[in-house]
């Protein structure tokens, strides 16, 4: 992968009182926020070294723009289907913007020459350091000033690692192939952020769902009993394996397990390993409920693993005919057995971090 240094724009610290406020509010107010003086840009271009802290997880990676042609030519690898409306919403910011933001996420085999000089330069100061205390994280980063060290980085994506995995980013990168189009090829590099396999960690994303009006959960639990084994909670509790699920039903908790029909018929009809994703969105989405395109449909709404079930279970009961579903997280193996197939998950299977903020570095776009 052919990786290159760029100019940066970063928050300029003097003016920033809350850098949780301001990041985000950075989504919706940019253009505001870089005309009033609220970022800064760097004099030089240069790769960037990147350590966000969670807790006790420590995430390291690189930043740099990276040569569209590899999104384009099947070297950055997708894993997931698209929504349409929030990929229109991605179109739309980019043109506004006419900047990214933050980075597409993407993640590559562990690579031990890079870890060594990543080291190397966080043995520096970095230009930027930022703990938001409030969601537990800090955010440092380093410029990689050594030219020699920024060459061997280079070198390393450039013989070493031919391709790559998005993680988070699907809809920003599909906009930016539309624009693309429409602008007559005009995007040559795009900011990228690369952090391993060892440095990601995969989360669930979790499944509340609008019922429809006459579909009582009695009659819905007797659907469900088709493809499901359905067993009574006596508390909330996150899923414990794949193929498990829980279910929040009329103020009722259930764990469903898929039976065994339903496991024999995937096994009959793909060599793909078994999501429990998939399954959910062919028998329950669709079967049940009737829905076709998951991609389109305003009855379905997503909340992160990471977020706490309290707030999951909120937006649940907050309407009367609701019905949400806890999901166990994909197995990195299985998300690299899917890829490396040409396979596609369905919309927002997967949840990775780290999570980079709005506005914490930014690149411009020629757009």
């Amino acid at each position: 992968m052919n990786i290159h240094p760029f100019q940066a724009l970063i928050p300029n610290e003097e003016i920033i009182s809350s850098p949780r406020a301001h990041f985000k509010a950075v989504k919706n107010r940019y253009n505001e926020l870089k005309a009033r003086g609220f970022f800064k840009q760097l004099d030089d271009r240069s790769l960037f070294v990147y350590r966000v802290e969670k807790g006790d997880r420590q995430y390291t990676g690189c930043l740099a723009e990276l040569d569209f042609h590899h999104y384009l030519n099947g070297e950055i690898r997708p894993h997931e289907a698209t929504l349409a409306a929030r990929e229109q919403i991605s179109i739309e910011r980019l043109l506004s913007r006419r900047a990214m933001i933050k980075p597409i996420l993407l993640t590559h085999q562990p690579n031990a020459s890079l870890n060594t000089l990543y080291e190397m330069v966080q043995a520096h100061d970095p230009i930027l350091d930022v703990h938001i205390r409030e969601d537990g994280e800090r955010h440092i980063l380093w410029m990689v000033t050594d030219k020699k060290i920024e060459s061997q980085i280079v070198e390393t994506f450039r013989y070493e690692l031919p391709i790559a995995y998005i993680a988070d980013g699907h809809h920003r990168v599909a906009a930016l192939k539309r624009i693309n189009k429409t602008k007559g090829e005009a995007i040559h590099r795009v900011f990228s952020a690369f952090f391993s396999f060892d440095n990601v960690d995969i989360y669930n994303f979790n499944r509340i769902i609008d019922l429809p009006s006459k579909l009582s959960p009695l009659r819905f639990l007797a659907q469900l009993s088709k493809y499901c084994r359905i067993r009574a909670l006596d508390k909330p509790r996150m899923p414990k394996q794949p193929l498990h699920l829980t279910m929040l039903l009329d103020g009722e908790w259930f764990e469903l397990r898929w039976k065994k029909k339903v496991l024999l018929k995937h096994t009959d009809e793909s060599t793909m390993p078994i999501l429990d994703v998939d399954l959910f969105n062919r028998w329950i989405v669709g079967k049940i409920l009737g829905i076709s395109d998951v991609r389109t449909d305003r009855h379905i709404h997503y909340l992160e693993g990471t977020a706490e079930i309290d707030q999951w279970i909120e937006k649940v009961v907050e309407h009367s005919h609701r019905v949400g579903f806890l999901l166990h997280p994909i197995a990195l193996e299985d998300f690299q057995a899917i890829v490396n197939r040409g396979g596609l998950l369905p919309p927002k299977s997967t949840w990775f971090e780290p999570r980079m903020k709005n506005g914490l570095i930014v690149a411009p776009l020629d757009i």
